[in-house]
């Protein structure tokens, strides 16, 4: 887990737990008393790259913002993947993506409590999504989930109730919120040919007065302006 800094510089800040090295930090988060949450499953241990596995397990951790000591935080996750907090923090959102791994593996999104002292109960299954696994995930300010999925991008609200989807022609992986009022989400998506495998960004624009269920695609990838981008022109929340 690295940071870089304004001159560019890159600073560690945690490889290893106890001595042995981290599988494949993969999604972070930080809380606003600048402690780093992040989640470490081993796909970088796949045939694909190689790799070999120190820890035992795939958990999340935290970075402590004085002492930049490491904590595992969670002990029961087969590939814990996009995490984010509730607008207040009281609450830890984990998207555990084991079913790649494991046969009828966890495909879901767990909710934590998060104590005073950043410890975490309950860890109930807020959300299941077994046959388009979830991946990235971000929780905009009336604490509404926004997961990227197989198909797209879909939206809960904190109770689990699923009440949209953008659907993608591709995968989407990870997303963020971002232009001047945080109105734009922002999107990762691979965008496959017979060719080339290609990533792209494209972004979408949520009408204020509408909520969430108005927001519309209209970015698309530069300088790529392929016919199937242009096809997501107008699509919306269903």
């Amino acid at each position: 887990m690295t940071r870089t800094e304004d001159d560019g510089a890159v600073t560690v800040l945690a490889d290893r737990f106890e001595g042995k090295r981290f599988n494949a930090p993969n999604d972070v988060v930080v809380k606003s008393d600048g402690s780093i949450w992040f989640s470490d499953p081993d796909y970088s241990a796949s045939p694909i790259y190689e790799g070999e596995r120190d820890l035992s397990g795939c958990q999340v951790y935290r970075i402590d913002p004085q002492t930049g000591a490491v904590r595992q935080m969670t002990d029961d996750f087969v590939m814990p993947n996009g995490l984010a907090f509730s607008p207040d923090e009281s609450v830890l959102y984990i998207i555990d993506t084991g079913g790649t791994h494991v046969e009828n593996g966890p495909n879901h999104v767990r909710r934590f409590r998060v104590g005073a002292d950043d410890s975490l109960s309950g860890g109930e299954v807020l959300a299941v999504n077994a046959a388009n696994m979830f991946d990235g995930m971000r929780v905009d300010v009336a604490g509404r989930l926004l997961m990227s999925a197989e198909d797209g991008v879909h939206c809960y609200e904190p109770d689990g109730t699923l009440i949209g989807k953008v659907i993608l022609p591709e995968r989407a992986g990870n997303l963020t919120f971002g232009g001047p009022a945080l109105l734009r989400l922002h999107l990762a998506l691979r965008l496959r040919s017979q060719h080339a495998r290609r990533r792209h960004f494209t972004s979408l624009n949520r009408q204020k007065s509408r909520g969430p269920a108005a927001m519309a695609l209209t970015g698309r990838s530069k300088p790529d302006r392929s016919d199937r981008l242009r096809r997501l022109e107008g699509q919306r929340w269903r």
